[in-house]
Formats: structure tokens, sequence, C-alpha cells
């Protein structure tokens, strides 16, 4: 077990740091932009024309 916990300290991603910034823009865009016009599309478009995009995707 001291051997595994050796080797991962020892482990670098060496894309951690673009991997951290890619997933804190992905985050941004989802809480600013995708989360509010998917929920307006929810609240405001009828259920009818909803249906019928869901049928045409």
């Amino acid at each position: 077990m001291a051997n595994t916990l050796a080797f991962a300290e020892e482990d670098v991603d060496p894309f951690e740091d673009i991997n951290r910034t890619v997933y804190g823009f992905n985050e941004t865009v989802d809480d600013n932009l995708l989360e509010p016009v998917s929920r307006a599309y929810k609240d405001h478009v009828p259920e009818v024309a909803q249906d019928g995009v869901s049928n045409f995707f």
C-alpha cells in the first residue's frame, strides 16, 4: 500500500492546468448562458412547440 501511495504522489498529469481551465470555462458558460436559456425555453415555449422540436431532433 505504501508503494501505491508513493507512486500516486509522483504521478503528474501534464494536461492538468489546461483541463482545469477548460472545465472552469465550461462551468461558467453553463451557469451564465446555457442554464438560463434552457430554463427560459422550458418556462415560456408552449409544450406543443417543445414536442415538435423534440420530435424533429
